[in-house]
């Protein structure tokens, strides 16, 4: 491995949306710089309508598409555990299978790559179903901007990043934390003492329907909260007193009905 090589690490399950899925390994494959492999992760059962773009590809790009099959779905971080440890390349490239890469993502990403940073992540566009803008959402550039940042939102947009393998061996990967893996992973970095930066341009289309407000919020992602907060605690990140009050009051938002937290959500936190 040399610092310059790259995989795009994807997975899939039964659930995506498979024009969206199209879409988003088109993305890919179409950048303006190619990756040393695309991992494709299938999470379990998936439709037959996923099944042949994954045949369209893999027949397209042979040499490049890598596709690992997991018997029973997983769910998300375990996928990504997964498919980390089969990628051969010095930095992995996250892809979600309902985003589009912009042509030039990969380019940008790796114009950073030598600069010292373990940790690179960009800002997106948010938009529906059909592609149409909705907003923009950046984030923090600079790495103490980050880590201060961390300790109250999400400082990287997760489908934007790009990081070290051998850093994210070295933590021991995504936390089982429920829609939240990507936030207790950063944090865990930050700990560690990976640097951190944000691109301040737009690399990813992000869809941002499909359930995307009820996916971040209930009892199962008020208690993924209540373990992230409680991480940072035990990680020397925030005291014990900013955790339980900060875990406290999200929870409450997350325990709203659907139509509160989208306006929480939509016109505070963006």
């Amino acid at each position: 491995m040399h610092d310059q090589s790259f995989s795009v690490l994807i997975s899939v399950f039964l659930r995506d949306n498979h024009l969206l899925f199209d879409l988003a390994l088109k993305s890919i494959f179409r950048n303006s710089i190619q990756p040393n492999e695309v991992v494709l992760i299938v999470d379990g059962p998936i439709t037959k309508e996923i099944e042949s773009i994954i045949s369209k590809y893999a027949n397209e790009w042979p040499k490049l598409l890598k596709v690992y099959r997991l018997k029973n779905n997983m769910g998300l971080f375990f996928a990504l555990n997964y498919g980390i440890k089969k990628i051969n390349s010095y930095w992995v490239v996250r892809a979600d299978s309902d985003d589009i890469n912009h042509r030039n993502r990969f380019e940008n990403l790796m114009r950073f790559s030598s600069q010292g940073y373990d940790v690179i992540g960009s800002g997106i566009n948010e938009v529906d179903n059909e592609g149409n803008f909705l907003r923009k959402k950046s984030s923090p550039e600079k790495h103490k901007e980050i880590c201060a940042f961390a300790l109250r939102r999400n400082p990287i947009n997760h489908m934007s990043v790009m990081f070290k393998k051998n850093i994210f061996m070295e933590v021991g990967g995504y936390p089982d934390l429920y829609f939240r893996e990507d936030y207790g992973l950063w944090v865990k970095l930050i700990a560690h003492g990976a640097i951190f930066y944000n691109i301040q341009m737009e690399l990813v289309d992000a869809n941002i329907a499909n359930g995307f407000l009820n996916r971040r919020g209930g009892i199962r992602y008020a208690f993924a909260e209540i373990k992230l907060q409680s991480l940072m605690s035990d990680l020397g990140l925030k005291s014990r007193f900013s955790a339980f009050f900060d875990g406290s009051l999200r929870t409450f938002v997350f325990l709203l009905p659907s139509f509160l937290r989208g306006k929480i959500y939509m016109h505070l936190l963006r």
